[in-house]
């Protein structure tokens, strides 16, 4: 999707009422340019970077799984090593999603190669929005150990950055 398409539908988003008390935006900027961009358009309180070891990543990435109707996510992996402790996200049966009990299957994108050509990308075009936002005093980073159970430490740490933007 171009830029500009993007530009547009958030400014139609962000001047929706719903928006005036803040906003959260997942996977965008990708581009220095369009952090700039998002920063004409509204101010950006705070930027959030999860951080994973890139082994841990691919492992959790392969191991997706998704409903082949209603596309409830699930995932195989169990990683508890190293510091790390993400049990699976598993279906009550093995294969059957919860909701619909459609079958569960792999992303066509969820390959080695798509997810290592992806990490290099992010690397070469999206981790220098990191310091754009470092340089600003906008970024908070949060090591990502335990997955859904690391969300309400993640919330915790999001809402005392922006309290302390407060005073």
């Amino acid at each position: 999707m171009s830029d500009d398409i993007v530009l547009e539908l958030l400014r139609d988003r962000l001047a929706q009422s719903d928006a005036a008390m803040g906003f959260i935006i997942d996977g965008y900027p990708r581009r220095v340019s369009q952090a700039e961009t998002l920063a004409a358009l509204a101010p950006v309180s705070l930027a959030v970077n999860l951080r994973l070891e890139q082994a841990v990543l691919v492992e959790k990435a392969l191991a997706r799984r998704v409903c082949s109707k209603c596309g409830t996510g699930y995932n195989l992996a169990n990683i508890c090593r190293d510091g790390y402790h993400m049990p699976p996200l598993l279906p009550r049966v093995q294969g059957q999603c919860d909701r619909c009990a459609s079958p569960l299957i792999t992303r066509a994108d969820d390959t080695e190669k798509i997810i290592r050509d992806r990490l290099r990308i992010y690397e070469e075009e999206t981790f220098p929005i990191i310091d754009f936002y470092r340089q600003q005093g906008k970024l908070l980073e949060f090591e990502v150990k335990k997955g859904v159970a690391d969300l309400d430490d993640l919330k915790a740490q999001i809402d005392a950055a922006l309290r302390s933007q407060r005073h």
